[in-house]
């Protein structure tokens, strides 16, 4: 059973919980005599600053959250449209704040007030009253005993509607007209809805935070009672729903579907689902007029075969037809559907289709350079910011760097994630700590960069961590795109810094990133991306060091930099140091009978007898291949003899670099075997 809290006001009566209490009792959905029950509260004096008492809430609902139970909190009272955490004082504002803080709790409150007036003859006014009716509907005492999957990808909107009013707020104090897809301290906007069916809960989050770290706000659907809730007919993503219902697609839309093929959730009754066509007369929500995009995920049993293929195949024919006159993108068979195990969250995403331009409208859509960087990300998530548009809102005297309340509350998620990271045992867990820093992430806008750095190392180390311990993913990971997630990102950090010191910090911060993913893979057994990582740091370091030695040593760094870019390109691949190999054995080889034959030259000049005899030798030229070779190899120096100063140079370079190559292969073997 879930546990319970209560967050309420000092002048707020305790028996205002009487009646849902006895309601949760009535329902056996919670017993105060077990552990699941404990009954938790926290009085807040009225009229402190929420500064001031966040600290003592958060605390209070740590512990609540101990053991990893589900947390439902219930709050006495609020005014929905001033859920602002950026407000000086109040009880909305300390509320909104412990939402954004704490996405893994489930929220409801027990009285609404601060409900717009209903004016039909103004129907431009009647947003603020639809926003009021949608939070009441979803986040009100009624929601509370209905079945809903965990809260953590913000699936019904709370954390957004605290962003939204967030949002509201500035624009009037600020007096300018920002994009409404764009929040304070560019904190990124999530309109678009995703759905994820599927019974096993493993697979069930992988999806949903998949879906949610490219934008979307997802409802990972734990029962079939709450899939029939929101998609089935009447439903609160059903368009011919009555008002109270629809609450759920106000001011959002249904863009995406992610769905197990063979559904089988314990309360399910029918057990047809797996049909597609019975899905959707029983799911109507996911056949409507502009349906979301639908993406199956599967084991591919082999032995359905006949009727049952062909009609698979004729139903994903028409899904194929309907989503290309929806949105103008065709799609092959094979991008319908994925074979468990999953690929990893990046390469999942490509496999599917889904890492298309979302955005068809606006600036995002002409801009070559934006649908590029925003490519395969939920529409209206534009993620990291947009350096103009950060550029514009500096110049408008917002300041630098991310509001101090967010500061404090990103701050407040950062630590959490810490905590967990040491604890994480399951593929869930992890993905509790990636969402808990991309939240911190996300707050933060990209306007404080130490601290975004932090966030983002948590992030993607959460990430890894999950796909490793997941056993519904494959041994090889993708790491490609995730490094080119984290330039990405800390480009978009590092504009906030001064411009000397940009590609410092890049370069560094990509260097921290790197170590911990590389010292994560190689606990969990992932040698060849482990690798992958090495030698990305290692090309850093060099970067790093050559900087370091132009800034400190001038005179001293273009004699030792050929050799550190020598060294990272050889350890880059097995292929890389054969093709080095190669390339010096003809280099010095081309020198050395040059060179010899520059001294015959000589010698014939001068008279020498010894000259014929040389003469004949450098025809024949049997034994300079094999000394090039031994001195690339081994060190051993290509002439013995007496000979000009110019070979002299030409053996030493040699056999310094067979030197050189010999200690690289020598720790390569060595680092290879340890691992092993």
């Amino acid at each position: 059973m879930p546990r319970l809290a209560i967050l309420r006001q000092s002048h707020t009566s305790p028996e205002l919980f009487a009646p849902v209490k006895q309601q949760l009792r009535d329902r056996n959905l919670w017993d105060e005599s077990g552990d699941g029950g404990l009954e938790e509260w926290i009085a807040i004096r009225y009229g402190l600053r929420a500064g001031e008492q966040f600290d003592r809430a958060a605390d209070f609902l740590i512990k609540a959250l101990k053991g990893g139970r589900i947390l439902t909190v219930l709050v006495d009272e609020i005014n929905p449209m001033l859920m602002n955490p950026l407000r000086a004082n109040g009880w909305p504002t300390l509320v909104a704040m412990l939402v954004l803080a704490f996405p893994e709790v489930r929220w409801h409150f027990l009285v609404l007030t601060g409900r717009p007036p209903d004016d039909q003859r103004d129907r431009a006014n009647q947003e603020p009253l639809h926003r009021w009716d949608s939070f009441q509907a979803l986040h009100g005492i009624d929601g509370l005993f209905e079945p809903r999957g965990t809260p953590l990808f913000d699936g019904y909107g709370l954390r957004q509607h605290v962003l939204t009013c967030m949002t509201e707020d500035e624009n009037q104090d600020r007096h300018f007209n920002r994009r409404s897809l764009r929040s304070v301290g560019s904190v990124p906007a999530r309109r678009a809805l995703a759905t994820v069916l599927d019974e096993e809960e493993g697979y069930r989050w992988l999806q949903a935070y998949m879906a949610y770290r490219h934008g979307f706000r997802v409802c990972a659907i734990a029962f079939w009672r709450e899939a029939e809730n929101l998609l089935g007919s009447g439903g609160r993503l059903d368009p011919k729903a009555s008002p109270r219902d629809d609450a759920l697609i106000h001011n959002s839309f249904f863009a995406l579907s992610l769905e197990d093929w063979f559904l089988s959730y314990p309360d399910q009754n029918d057990p047809a689902t797996s049909d597609l066509r019975r899905r959707s007369e029983l799911l109507p929500a996911l056949r409507l007029q502009a349906p979301p995009l639908r993406r199956f995920l599967t084991v591919g049993h082999q032995h359905q075969a006949g009727v049952l293929v062909d009609r698979r195949n004729n139903w994903l024919a028409q899904l194929r037809k309907q989503e290309l006159g929806a949105t103008g993108h065709p799609l092959k068979q094979k991008q319908q559907i994925a074979f468990k195990p999953a690929s990893g969250i990046f390469s999942l995403w490509k496999e599917l289709g889904l890492d298309r331009d979302w955005n068809i409208s606006g600036e995002q859509a002409w801009r070559p350079s934006l649908r590029r960087k925003y490519q395969g990300l939920a529409p209206g998530y534009f993620w990291p910011p947009d350096i103009s548009d950060t550029a514009v809102t500096q110049n408008v005297d917002e300041g630098h760097s991310s509001p101090g309340r967010l500061l404090h509350l990103a701050e407040c998620l950062i630590d959490r994630a810490n905590v967990l990271v040491r604890e994480c045992n399951t593929a869930t867990e992890a993905l509790r700590g990636a969402v808990l820093a991309t939240q911190a992430l996300e707050l933060l806008g990209c306007r404080t960069p130490t601290v975004s750095v932090e966030a983002l190392l948590l992030k993607h180390a959460f990430e890894v961590i999950a796909e490793c311990q997941f056993p519904g993913v494959q041994y090889h990971l993708n790491l490609k795109e995730r490094l080119a997630d984290v330039k990405a990102n800390l480009a978009g950090m590092s504009f906030w810094l001064h411009h000397n010191r940009r590609r410092d910090f890049m370069l560094n911060a990509e260097a921290q990133i790197l170590s911990k993913l590389s010292s994560i893979l190689v606990e969990y057994g992932e040698y060849e991306e482990a690798e992958l990582c090495q030698q990305e740091l290692r090309d850093l370091h060099r970067q790093i060091s050559v900087r370091y030695d132009f800034k400190t040593r001038p005179l001293f760094a273009p004699l030792i930099w050929p050799f550190r870019w020598y060294i990272v390109f050889v350890l880059r691949s097995t292929a890389n140091f054969f093709l080095s190999i190669a390339i010096l054995i003809a280099v010095f080889w081309a020198a050395h009978c040059f060179e010899q034959r520059v001294y015959v030259s000589t010698l014939a000049g001068s008279g020498d007898p010894e000259n014929s005899r040389r003469n004949d030798s450098l025809a024949l030229n049997d034994g300079a291949f094999y000394d090039t070779f031994k001195a690339i190899i081994s060190g051993e120096p290509i002439e013995k003899e007496k000979t000009t100063s110019g070979a002299r140079i030409i053996s030493y370079i040699a056999s310094s670099l067979g030197v050189l190559n010999l200690g690289i292969l020598i720790s390569v073997l060595h680092s290879r075997m340890n691992r092993r």
